[in-house]
């Protein structure tokens, strides 16, 4: 697609040329993302529930629901960690983590987990959360350790939660049983660089379900503060959901040499709740609106002086 600013450009002179590059964030670090109700983890457990950014209560049970197979892309038998299945399961252990707090629950460990209910391809959990334990901020944390094309990685997701705890038990005892060191956040894993569900290559990702990169070349003598972007053809709304970053790279070409300025802006969807796990990767980042679709979705964007 090209773009420009509709002024007439001088040819006598060597306009400065944009390179605009949009694409996913997730195209570039395996990220978790929810969709229909649904969180993807960054490797191949996809959590049913609970859902991120809900409000749990102390004292009753949390309830968690985990579908292992992938939209049932994965057989069961690669559930059982050894299984030597190119894509498979080595271990899934969740964590209940708060930095807040200063908590770290093991709500399971070991293998239990993915061999459990044989015959069912989505586990089931309901873990009684202790009715002495503060009341904020926590993340349910799944590590995964599996192989995707007999490639090995270890996957480290938080889902976000908020507990409350308005009648905390003074007894610790049913906490102190189930604690653990609480390590520093957030934890560096080896996660897939793209995320398993959007990898054409991965064979677990929905047909469609990722574009290719889109590159717009802008040639101006003054250049535009104001872009829209829009499909040229095809819609890639389907292709590019869920969106939830993007990466803007800006390369302009001058006499005077070479200029890169790039920038990640952090969007939100309508499927991403707003209390959702975001690994913090950028030092500069724009909010932008909700509802995004790539077939009508503005940049406000200010260039930088030319060197």
């Amino acid at each position: 697609m090209i773009f420009d600013d509709g002024s007439a450009g001088d040819t006598a002179q060597s306009a400065p040329t944009l390179l605009l590059c949009l694409g996913t964030h997730s195209l570039v670090r395996g990220e978790a993302f929810s969709k229909n109700g649904r969180f993807f983890t960054k490797g191949l457990a996809i959590s049913d529930a609970p859902s991120p950014g809900s409000q749990q209560h102390a004292g009753s049970n949390l309830v968690i629901a985990v579908d292992l197979s992938g939209d049932g892309k994965i057989d069961q038998s690669a559930f059982i960690p050894g299984s030597g299945a190119p894509t498979r399961y080595d271990s899934l252990e969740i964590y209940l983590v708060s930095s807040q707090t200063g908590s770290n629950f093991t709500v399971s460990n070991g293998t239990g987990f993915l061999t459990k209910e044989p015959g069912s391809t989505v586990k089931h959990l309901d873990w009684p959360l202790p009715s002495c334990m503060d009341s904020g901020i926590y993340n349910l944390t799944f590590y995964e350790g599996a192989h995707i094309n007999n490639e090995p990685f270890f996957s480290i997701t938080s889902l976000n939660l908020i507990v409350d705890n308005t009648n905390k038990d003074s007894d610790e005892t049913q906490c102190d049983s189930v604690s653990n060191e609480l390590l520093t956040q957030p934890q560096v894993d080896s996660a897939p660089t793209i995320n398993p569900y959007q990898d054409p290559n991965s064979g677990l990702a929905a047909s469609g379900s990722l574009a290719s990169l889109l590159t717009i070349t802008v040639g101006a003598a003054g250049m535009p503060t104001e872009w829209t972007i829009e499909s040229s053809g095809s819609s890639v709304t389907d292709a590019t959901v869920p969106i939830t970053t993007v990466t803007l790279e800006v390369i302009s070409t001058a006499t005077s040499g070479l200029v890169t300025t790039t920038v990640t802006a952090v969007m939100a969807t309508d499927e991403i709740s707003a209390g959702g796990f975001f690994p913090v990767n950028s030092v500069l980042t724009l909010a932008l609106p909700s509802l995004l679709s790539l077939t009508s979705l503005t940049f406000f964007w200010t260039l930088l002086p030319f060197l």
